[in-house]
């Protein structure tokens, strides 16, 4: 293969990728509430500002501008509202009323002297776990109706950027990060 072939295959690879690395795909607006995750360090939440070439810049705490390198960024996370936890307490809670109303169920049983309603200790226990279960999913489901909590979408971070370094932009800088 000749030489201008080889640079003719390099340009043309190239310049679609500065293409790509200058649209701005993330889905970011200004105001945006994000999760930016850095490699070692525990992750930080504010509202996004602005996004460059060196880093993705977002407000943290009142008026705090924090500014994290593209280079140290390894995730960020845009945040969808909040959800509650209803759901998962009321499991707790049927868990929890299940085994209270079996264990009250076998021991209710025992008590039995073979008169009227003398159903043995499955369906005492079966019963009460049931009703016990319902009753706890219900205590439950409100309990974690007051929680709420943060809903987070992973957003796709650049993995391939082309991206200018050096003074006044003179020179490019190609990275490039794997996840394994």
């Amino acid at each position: 293969m000749s030489r201008s072939m080889l640079v003719l295959i390099i340009i043309g690879l190239a310049f679609p990728l500065t293409a790509v690395a200058q649209q701005d795909s993330t889905g970011l607006v200004p105001g945006r509430r994000v999760r930016v995750h850095q490699h070692k360090k525990q992750a930080l939440v504010g509202s996004f500002v602005s996004l460059d070439s060196a880093g993705i810049r977002f407000v943290t705490a009142g008026t705090d501008t924090a500014l994290v390198p593209r280079a140290y960024v390894t995730a960020v996370d845009i945040s969808m509202g909040t959800k509650s936890k209803a759901g998962a307490y009321a499991l707790r809670g049927f868990i929890y009323g299940a085994v209270g109303g079996v264990i009250i169920g076998v021991a209710a049983s025992s008590s039995d002297n073979g008169e009227f309603l003398d159903y043995g200790a499955g369906t005492w226990a079966a019963g009460s776990g049931l009703f016990f279960g319902a009753l706890g999913a219900g205590v439950g489901a409100l309990i974690g109706s007051g929680k709420r909590t943060d809903k987070w979408d992973p957003m796709a971070w650049p993995t391939v950027a082309v991206l200018p370094a050096g003074p006044q932009g003179t020179t490019l800088a190609l990275g490039v990060r794997l996840r394994l």
